[in-house]
């Protein structure tokens, strides 16, 4: 296993369904695996990880095509 914390996280496993052919995923999780999933697909330092402040029950929205990602929205 790696000690990078960025490959501990469960947000590779949402970088690997968004490679699948899925129109829409919907994932369910906590603070940390959504500021791991935002600055993985926006290839974001980690020492700016903690920068992002989930609300609770907030909705975060990427556009994922391939290597074309897009952060949608945000805490909504």
């Amino acid at each position: 296993p790696s000690s990078s914390p960025r490959s501990r996280v469960p947000s590779r496993r949402v970088a690997d369904l968004a490679r699948q052919e899925f129109e829409r995923v919907a994932v369910v999780t906590h603070a940390g695996v959504i500021r791991g999933a935002i600055a993985h697909a926006l290839s974001m330092p980690l020492d700016r990880l903690f920068t992002l402040v989930p609300s609770l029950g907030g909705v975060t929205c990427f556009d994922i095509h391939g290597d074309d990602r897009r952060l949608l929205f945000f805490n909504r």
